[in-house]
């Protein structure tokens, strides 16, 4: 089982039928989570960064999106198992690797040899295949992307990048980014503002295998400017790769994505029969990549069905609501959601509900209230023995009891009063300050106490739904303090402006490729601080959650 870190302050707990245990780590496009199916089953659950407008066609168009995904099962692939929404948050659940990303291998310990760069070639190169056959795209092929398991490379993330385009309707490249990384391997029609088709996958296949060959980006890792320039006009040095692969990846990092080769042309091409690569994969690699290059292999069947919670997929919300056919609900209310309560597996298929409220009223039934049985229409009604009856009570009593609970009602509020409003002016301590934190919007003309520490946490960019870490260190009674962005390499400086004991407004001073800008830090209620950093004058903005280490 893959080695996860415990929850941060406002990870869920629960993602519909999938119970969240702990974090993997956070990408461009969402944070990953380890979960477990309602069978117990590990799966990795990947909540997107993006809000959906919580209209129920948003939701059918995500869902419908990871349609053709969801198809392919095996071939070099984690399966995709499920896709829903939640609170208006997105989220994937696919089959869980226990392996690093290639991304992390190769940063970690270098560049890949010879052997190790075939074999993600062919693997990559059946994953592709089996995708395109069943009519998805990846749209986002890289190194962080390829997950290096125990039984060889798995491609993951597939739909994801297609999904959003569905939900959000654009396929263009936002040129704001603030993290040029997610540049690094796309194709150059994507950078023109093209849509991707299967021949970008093809080009970001090939920019990731040098990746793995040299431990660097094929094109460079400059500024965005830079990194355009380079795919859309340059060749990569392909020096470095195996010969046995150099003249195909030539072949597909081809600017023109007609000239590229399709994923069956990659596979026939690198398990060619008089070529060196087929005699040193595994034979069944070989027997799967060539099946699906001539087109033979039947189509995939799905993954297994998930047992899903029932409650999860319900198109009503209802909370106590009665009637004719209606099950009992009971938690937090959402958007398209209804939580059984007690949904319990009755074999093949079939779910045992408990009902509110029966749909016809059988006299002999029992009744609703554990105890009482259904009244006989020949015997007479029983009476508590614990209570006399308030039909044998005489008017004056009951007119007497009402004087007394009058009294006693009217002690209680007095008591109530005074508690409330004259105790603390006959204690004289109608000056006290409430305590600083979260609400607290007394002015401050330095950093309160209620900032002062190290802070970390994740951004995400509002326009590219980008995501990188933060370090953010505040000092009580400075005006300065300290941010480092540790994936740009950036250490800036934010000068107080103005603030409260919740809330201050800085200026941040920062060298490229970070950007200046304005940074509002405010604390919430569950001890995190709401960072928000915008640039006057654009739409340019990236927050996130920080917490104290």
């Amino acid at each position: 089982m893959p080695e996860a870190l415990p929850l941060q302050p406002g990870d869920p707990r629960r993602l519909g039928a999938y119970g969240i245990t702990g974090r993997l780590g956070v990408g461009e496009q969402g944070a990953v989570f380890l979960g477990a199916d309602p069978a117990g089953r590990t799966v990795a659950v990947k909540l997107l960064h993006v809000r959906l407008s919580g209209e129920p066609a948003a939701r059918g168009r995500f869902t419908a999106a990871f349609e053709a995904a969801r198809r392919i099962s095996g071939f070099c692939t984690a399966a995709v198992l499920d896709a829903d929404v939640q609170d208006d948050r997105a989220y994937v659940v696919s089959e869980c690797v226990d392996g690093p990303s290639l991304q992390q291998l190769v940063d970690e310990e270098g560049p890949r040899g010879a052997a190790v760069v075939e074999r993600l070639a062919v693997g990559l190169a059946v994953a592709l295949a089996a995708v395109h056959r069943a009519g998805a795209v990846h749209h986002d092929l890289k190194p962080a992307n390829v997950l290096l398991g125990r039984d060889g490379p798995k491609m993951c993330d597939i739909g994801v990048h297609g999904a959003l385009d569905a939900v959000l309707g654009d396929t263009r490249w936002d040129p704001d980014a603030s993290d040029p990384s997610h540049l690094l391997y796309r194709a150059p029609e994507q950078l023109s503002g093209l849509r991707a088709d299967p021949p970008a996958d093809v080009f970001a296949w090939a920019s990731t295998l040098l990746f793995a060959a040299t431990g660097a980006p094929p094109f460079g890792d400059g500024s965005p400017s830079e990194t355009v320039q380079q795919i859309m006009y340059d060749d990569p040095d392909l020096s470095a790769a195996p010969d046995a692969l150099r003249e195909v990846l030539a072949a597909a990092l081809a600017k023109d994505p007609a000239a590229r080769p399709t994923a069956k042309g990659l596979l026939e091409r690198l398990l060619d029969e008089g070529g060196p690569l087929a005699a040193r994969m595994p034979a069944s690699l070989v027997a799967e990549g060539r099946a699906l290059a001539a087109g033979a292999v039947p189509a995939p069947k799905p993954p297994p069905a998930v047992e899903l919670d029932p409650g999860a997929f319900e198109a009503t919300t209802t909370f106590g609501a009665v009637a004719d056919d209606r099950t009992t609900t009971m938690g937090a209310v959402t958007d398209d959601r209804t939580a059984v309560i007690g949904a319990l597996p009755a074999g093949d298929g079939e779910t045992r509900t408990f009902d509110a409220v029966p749909e016809t009223r059988d006299p002999t039934a029992p009744h609703l209230i554990p105890g009482l049985r259904a009244v006989d229409d020949d015997e007479p009604p029983r009476r508590s023995p614990s209570f006399p009856s308030l039909r044998g009570m005489r008017r004056p009593g009951n007119h007497v009891l009402g004087v007394a609970l009058s009294l006693l009602i009217g002690v209680g509020v007095g008591i109530a009063i005074i508690a409330l409003v004259l105790w603390p002016q006959l204690k004289g301590d109608d000056t006290a300050e409430p305590p600083a934190g979260a609400g607290d919007t007394r002015p401050v003309s330095v950093v309160p106490k209620s900032f002062a520490g190290t802070w970390t946490g994740t951004m995400v960019n509002n326009n590219s739904q980008a995501s990188f870490p933060l370090e953010v260190t505040f000092e009580e009674g400075a005006t300065t303090a300290r941010v480092v962005y540790p994936k740009e390499k950036c250490n800036g400086t934010l000068t107080f402006e103005s603030g409260t004991n919740s809330s201050l407004k800085l200026a941040l001073e920062v060298p490229r490729p970070c950007t200046p800008g304005a940074v509002e830090a405010t604390l919430q209620p569950d001890g995190t601080i709401r960072y928000a950093w915008t640039r006057p004058g654009t739409n340019l903005g990236y927050q996130g959650a920080l917490s104290r280490r």
